[in-house]
C-alpha cells in the first residue's frame, strides 16, 4: 500500500477560490460551473448553464463534418456562399471546446487544423468549402496571427484538461505553434505583433490580435522572455492609443502610435468589429492577473459608455462607433456589446455590467462571428475562461504517486519543496514573463527556499514558478 499523506491533489488557483480536481496522476480535468476571477466582478445573472446552451447552439449552427478530412471544420457561414472556414473559427472553436471539457471536438478540430498548416507551421486563414489547402503564394495560404495564438492557447488548456500522453502530445503542440508564431510573426528588429506571417509592419497592426493575457504562459512554456517584450510592446501601443480620444475608444487597426494604418490604409480605423475584441483580451488580464494598464484600458472605454451617445442604455448599442465616440452604424448584433461586457468586469460598475450581460444574452444572431463572440463572452462571463496559472502538471509515474509538492500558497517568501526526484532548476516568473529568481539546488526530498521580496523584480504578487526535476518538469502559481 503506498503513502497517500505524499499525494498532492491537483487544483487551479483561478477563482478566488480552489476549484479541486479528482486526484489524478494525468491530468486535472476542470468542471464547467460558475466559477469567479481573482479581479473584477462578474454579472450576476451568469450561470453556466446558460453558458452550455449557447455552446450546444453554436455547435448546431456552424460545426460541420463535410469536408473536413474526417474530422470537424467551423463553418464561417451556413449560407451557401460563405461555407469556408476561416483559422479564427479553429481557433475559436478549440477555445470553447477545451475550456467545456469537449475533448472530442477539440481534437477534430485541431486533426482539421493539421491537414491545413502551411510550411511555416501555422494554419492557412482560409479553408474553402471543397477543403483543399490553398496554394502556397496564394493570400489564404498565410496565417492570421490572432487565430494561432488562440490555437496555441486552446492547446495549453487541453493539456490542462486531458493531459498530452494520449493520441495528441498537446503541450508539444502549442510550443511548436508558439515557436512559429515568434518566429514568423513577431517583428524581429521592433519586436512588434504582426497581423499574420507575412503580411504587416509598424504601419498596419491590429490591436484586437494582442493577446496580453497569453503572453506570459507562451514565455513560460517556451522558455522564450522574447514574449514579455511583446506584451509590452502591445501594452505601449494600447496606453498610447486609448490616451488620443476622451472615449478610449480604440480603432481596428492602426500604426504603432494608434494612429491611422498607413500601409493598410484600406482597413477600418473606427471601434468596430475587430476593435470590439480589445476588451476580451485586456480584460481577461486584469480578470486573472489584476494588471492596472489594463484595467485603465477598459475603464475608459465602459466610463465614455454612459455617456452619450449609449447613456448606459444596452439596447441602443450597435455595431460601430467613431474612435470620437459618434455613432458609425444603426446595426445591433452581439461583438460590440459582448466587448463592453468582459469590460465592464474590471470595474465595479455592477449594475451596468448587468444590463449589458442581459442584452448580450437577448440577442440572436445567425452570423458565425457575432455569435461565436458571444459565446465566448458568456464563457467569460459565468468564470469559465479561467487563466492556466497554478496548474501542476501532473506526470504518468510507474507508482501512481505524485512526485512534487510546494506549500505553504500564499507564501511569505518561504516555500517549501518536495520532490521524490532530483531538482536540478527552480525559476519564478512575474505576471509579464520576466525571469525574477534562479538557483540550481540539485537536491530531493523536503527542502525550504527562501525568496526576498526585497530583491529587484520581486515584491509581493502573483508569479508562476517552475520547477525542472531530473525527469520532469512542473509548473505553477504562487502568491508571495
Amino acid at each position: 500500500m503506498t503513502d497517500s499523506s505524499n499525494k498532492l491533489p491537483s487544483f487551479v488557483l483561478t477563482a478566488g477560490i480552489c476549484i479541486v480536481c479528482q486526484f489524478t496522476n494525468v491530468y486535472c480535468q476542470v468542471s464547467f460551473n460558475d466559477k469567479t476571477y481573482p479581479y473584477g466582478i462578474k454579472p450576476s445573472p451568469a450561470l453556466s448553464s446558460t453558458a452550455t446552451t449557447e455552446y450546444n447552439k453554436w455547435k448546431t449552427a456552424f460545426v460541420t463534418s463535410t469536408n473536413a478530412g474526417g474530422f470537424q471544420r467551423v463553418m464561417y457561414q451556413q449560407s451557401s456562399n460563405f461555407t469556408y472556414t476561416a483559422s479564427e473559427g479553429i481557433g475559436y472553436g478549440m477555445l470553447l471546446a477545451a475550456y467545456h471539457a469537449d475533448q472530442s471536438l477539440f481534437d477534430d478540430l485541431f486533426g482539421f487544423l493539421q491537414l491545413h498548416k502551411n510550411k511555416r507551421g501555422l494554419m492557412c486563414w482560409n479553408i474553402p468549402y471543397s477543403g483543399v489547402t490553398p496554394l502556397d503564394g496564394s493570400g489564404e495560404y498565410n496565417s492570421a496571427t490572432d487565430a494561432d495564438e488562440d490555437i496555441a492557447f486552446s492547446l495549453i488548456i487541453a493539456d490542462i484538461q486531458w493531459g498530452s500522453s494520449g493520441n495528441i502530445d498537446y503541450k508539444n503542440e502549442a510550443s511548436a505553434i508558439i515557436d512559429s508564431l515568434y518566429k514568423y510573426c513577431v517583428d524581429p528588429i521592433s519586436g512588434l505583433l504582426k497581423p499574420g506571417d507575412v503580411y504587416g509592419d509598424s504601419s498596419c497592426l491590429n490591436p484586437s490580435y494582442f493577446a496580453i493575457s497569453y503572453y506570459p504562459h507562451f514565455a513560460a512554456l517556451s522558455l522564450n522572455n522574447g514574449w514579455n517584450t511583446v506584451r509590452s510592446k502591445c501594452v505601449q501601443i494600447l496606453d498610447t492609443a486609448s490616451a488620443l480620444n476622451s472615449t478610449g475608444l480604440i480603432g481596428d487597426w492602426s500604426d504603432q502610435y494608434g494612429g491611422l494604418p498607413a500601409s493598410c490604409s484600406w482597413r477600418s480605423s473606427e471601434y468596430e468589429y475587430d476593435a470590439s475584441r480589445i476588451t476580451w483580451r485586456v480584460g481577461l488580464d486584469f480578470l486573472w492577473n489584476g494588471n492596472p494598464d489594463s484595467k485603465l484600458i477598459c475603464q475608459k472605454i465602459i466610463n465614455w459608455t454612459l455617456t452619450s451617445p449609449i447613456n448606459g442604455n444596452a439596447s441602443v448599442i450597435t455595431d460601430g462607433y467613431y474612435k470620437t465616440g459618434a455613432q458609425k452604424s444603426s446595426n445591433k448584433n452581439n461583438p460590440i456589446i459582448a466587448g463592453f461586457q468582459t469590460g465592464a468586469m474590471t470595474t465595479t460598475e455592477g449594475t451596468w455590467l448587468n444590463n449589458l450581460y442581459n442584452q448580450n444574452l437577448l440577442r440572436e444572431d445567425d452570423w458565425f462571428y457575432n455569435r461565436t463572440v458571444k459565446v465566448l463572452s458568456l464563457f467569460v462571463a459565468s468564470g469559465n475562461f479561467w487563466s492556466p496559472a497554478g496548474v501542476i502538471s501532473v506526470p504518468q509515474n510507474s507508482n501512481d504517486e505524485i512526485s512534487f509538492n510546494l506549500y505553504p500558497n500564499p507564501a511569505s517568501g518561504k516555500f517549501n519543496l518536495i520532490s521524490r526526484y532530483i531538482v536540478i532548476q527552480i525559476e519564478i516568473y512575474n505576471v509579464l514573463g520576466e525571469k525574477v529568481y534562479e538557483e540550481a539546488p540539485t537536491l530531493k526530498g523536503a527542502h525550504t527556499f527562501s525568496v526576498s521580496l526585497f530583491s529587484p523584480g520581486l515584491g509581493q504578487g502573483i508569479y508562476f514558478i517552475k520547477v525542472r526535476t531530473e525527469k520532469e518538469l512542473f509548473s505553477q502559481k504562487i502568491i508571495f
